[in-house]
């Protein structure tokens, strides 16, 4: 099919890819890198982040699994920690759910809800358009 058949095409990528894999993508690939906020996520985000540098590529974060409780540990005392460690752009931040989990197994995503709003908001972010970050307790 020819190239204009397409808006997007997704490729899933492992955190431990080489980094020629990345190297040989067309120069307008976008990279997003998806990781939860917990230290060994966010050590491969930072692996990937760097490895992105490295090549002259950038990429964004999109932090899934989120409760604000999260960053109130050792590891990370802020959402900003999170992101300077990935050394990456946030792109969006997913809530931790339990409908979401379900939506996964059935296909039926929620129309309504904070991981509905979150996705609208990456998409919109995705798309050119910019949108802030709610406060945290309504992520």
């Amino acid at each position: 099919m020819p190239d204009s058949d397409w808006d997007a095409v997704i490729i899933d990528l492992p955190a431990g890819s080489d980094k020629r894999l990345y190297k040989s993508l067309p120069i307008f690939t976008e990279f997003i890198c998806v990781c939860n906020p917990n230290a060994v996520s966010v050590r491969d985000a930072a692996n990937i982040g760097g490895m992105l540098r490295e090549i002259g590529r950038q990429g964004s974060l999109i932090i899934n699994k989120f409760e604000p409780y999260f960053i109130k540990n050792p590891v990370f005392g802020n959402l900003d920690d999170i992101i300077n460690e990935a050394g990456l752009i946030l792109l969006g931040i997913i809530p931790d759910s339990e409908k979401l989990a379900f939506a996964f197994l059935t296909g039926n995503f929620p129309k309504r809800g904070r991981a509905a709003r979150a996705f609208d908001r990456i998409a919109k972010r995705l798309s050119g358009k910019n949108v802030p970050l709610p406060k945290l307790k309504n992520i």
